[in-house]
């Protein structure tokens, strides 16, 4: 027996096998409207490597603007990672951080965390921004 890829079937079998990339997709339609506008907002850990399952985590790093207006930020964050959360079907596990702050822990002269850090690099599918590279300096 065979599937014929324009039957109704075959065409949600191929839905199914894109849905990774159409949620990814729709998690950048998301984060396009945090306000204030974000450095970056990335996916990272194994949603991001394909390998999620139904116990997974979305894990999410927002990066946040100097300028950013710190309650804004919050209220505008958390919306993103409730909608987030309801399109993956999966919890949001969100670190927040601040550009300083976060070249300090991941930049290249951070003593600590260098293999999470490194294992986020890896990972990375930025939603909307700069790379995670040019946020940090070029830590490799």
């Amino acid at each position: 027996m065979s599937l014929a890829r324009h039957s109704a079937a075959g065409e949600l079998i191929d839905r199914l096998a894109h849905l990774g990339s159409q949620v990814i997709a729709r998690l950048r339609s998301l984060a396009n409207q945090v306000e204030p506008v974000p450095e970056t907002p990335l996916i990272f850990g194994s949603f991001a490597r394909g390998e999620a399952d139904a116990d997974s985590d979305l894990d999410v790093l927002a990066v946040r603007s100097p300028a950013a207006n710190p309650d804004k930020w919050a209220a505008s964050l958390s919306g993103f990672a409730e909608q987030a959360q309801a399109l993956a079907g999966n919890p949001v596990q969100l670190l927040d951080y601040g550009l300083e702050n976060l070249r300090r822990k991941a930049g290249p002269k951070a003593k600590e965390g260098r293999e999470f850090w490194r294992a986020v690099r890896g990972d990375a599918i930025v939603l909307v921004g700069s790379q995670f590279d040019d946020l940090i300096g070029g830590a490799r």
